[in-house]
Parts: structure tokens; C-alpha cells; sequence
């Protein structure tokens, strides 16, 4: 009889083990909209296929292309005739963390941190307006 509530204890810590992981996951989609048509997207240098509607990104970033070694993402929208907008997306610590603290889920902790699962990219959404030249 007192196994039961050992299995639920144990259940318990499961669900509650890589919180972040399971309810965020290691990629994060930003909305975009544009209030120009045909405006060509940049993620850190690489042209995207046409103007995306959202973007699915990878919370631990990309290298970016300086000798700075950090990871993120430069995000440039160019439109001829428009002057270009630039967009450094940062992140801020979500708290999806912390339930691995309470229930002593040190597992999911390490793999909530090397997922980068406990991070939010930000802004969260954007809208490009571009500047006619």
C-alpha cells in the first residue's frame, strides 16, 4: 500500500522534470507582419525565401557572423527604395524553470539549460514598417 504514493511522488517529478522543454520546446515561432509587400527577410546574413509570415527559431540562437564567438540572431528587412530595419532579437529566462526547482528535478534542469528550452527570444512578435528613402 505505500508504494502508490511513492509511484505518484515519482509521476509527479517526472512531469514537472524539463518543464521548459516539454511546454516551450527548443524553438520559438515570432509573428511577422509587414506593412510593405515583397520585403526580403535576412537571418544572421542568409536570405530567406520570400517575406515569412512567422519565423521558427532556434531559442539557443545561431553563431553570429563576427568574431564575438556569442549566438543570436541579426534580422534584416530590405526592400529597394526603403531604408533597411535591423533587429537584434535577444531572450530573457522564461519561468518554466522553476517548477524543476521545486520538485527537485535537477535532470530536467541541465537539459532545460542545454535546450535553452528556458529561454524566450524577444520581441515576441514584430511588425515591419520600412522608411520609404
Amino acid at each position: 500500500m505505500t508504494s502508490k504514493p511513492i509511484l505518484a511522488f515519482i509521476a509527479i517529478i517526472s512531469f514537472f522534470s524539463s518543464c521548459a522543454t516539454i511546454i516551450k520546446g527548443s524553438r520559438q515561432s515570432i509573428p511577422v507582419s509587414y506593412k510593405q509587400d515583397n520585403v526580403n527577410v535576412y537571418i544572421n546574413g542568409t536570405k530567406q525565401t520570400g517575406a515569412l509570415p512567422e519565423l521558427y527559431l532556434k531559442r539557443s540562437g545561431e553563431p553570429l557572423k563576427d568574431s564575438s564567438g556569442k549566438k543570436g540572431y541579426v534580422l534584416l528587412f530590405h526592400k529597394p527604395g526603403y531604408q533597411d530595419s535591423i533587429i537584434n532579437l535577444g531572450y530573457k529566462h522564461n519561468g518554466w524553470i522553476w517548477p524543476n526547482l521545486l520538485f527537485g528535478g535537477i535532470i530536467g534542469i541541465a537539459i532545460d539549460i542545454a535546450t535553452k528550452a528556458n529561454r524566450t527570444l524577444t520581441p515576441k512578435e514584430l511588425v515591419i514598417d520600412l522608411k520609404k528613402d
